[in-house]
């Protein structure tokens, strides 16, 4: 604590992030990681691998599942979370109602003001991928429908196959030249409908729906003039 403390004084250091986020509350870790946070100055971004839908339920000391919430219970302290893994819950939830869980939780982080960095990483596969050009220009389509139907001011979208760079071609991990980066958006004309599994939501040049399906396989359409 002392150390990030210290590192943090620093003018050209603006906040803090913390990973291996997983420990159950109460435990030595999470105490450690909430008094971080509380001991930081006011003015530092706080940060973490906080919110995730696949710590719904923790085994503690004893082997028995107890109740996570989804790390919910760190949101007073932290400014925001990066989300990775999103489609993974729970062993006894389907993937889709994962996706779902972990969506409402970033919308509710971004109603009470915090940041969210959703991190679409479809295959996680570090330096062996084994994925093609045209396999990601379509994966980029549901992963990004799922963003915009939870996007609000202060959250951010990162969209790439690896964050490792070395001796993997560029696009796989630096994707800003991607199409839908380059297609307009403007601003959401209202929150996002959800009826059963299908979400839509509709902003000024682009009509956005994303289907999740408990197989994990998801769908997502857009209907804009420039973006068919």
């Amino acid at each position: 604590i002392d150390h990030a403390v210290m590192m943090t004084s620093k003018s050209s250091i603006d906040g803090i992030f913390v990973d291996s986020t997983r420990s159950n509350i109460g435990t030595d870790w999470s105490n450690m990681i909430e008094q971080l946070m509380n001991t930081l100055p006011e003015d530092v971004i706080k940060m973490g691998n906080f919110l995730r839908q696949r710590d719904s339920y923790r085994a503690d000391e004893n082997g028995k599942n107890v109740p996570h919430n989804g790390n919910r219970w760190r949101m007073p302290y932290s400014d925001g979370s990066y989300l990775e893994n999103v489609h993974n819950g729970p062993v006894n939830q389907p993937k889709g109602q994962s996706l779902i869980a972990s969506m409402q939780l970033s919308r509710e982080a971004l109603w009470k003001g915090k940041i969210i960095m959703w991190n679409g990483a479809p295959f996680n596969c570090a330096a062996n991928c084994e994925v093609t050009e045209e396999e990601m220009a379509e994966y980029i389509k549901p992963t990004l429908a799922e963003y915009l139907i939870l996007a609000e001011k202060y959250s951010y979208f990162n969209f790439y196959i690896t964050p490792v760079a070395n001796d993997n071609p560029a696009w796989m991990w630096n994707t800003g030249s991607m199409d839908e980066f380059k297609r307009p958006l403007g601003r959401p004309l209202g929150p996002p409908v959800k009826v059963g599994n299908k979400f839509t939501r509709h902003f000024e040049h682009v009509a956005v729906m994303l289907t999740v399906g408990d197989d994990g396989v998801n769908t997502g359409t857009y209907v804009g003039a420039e973006w068919t």
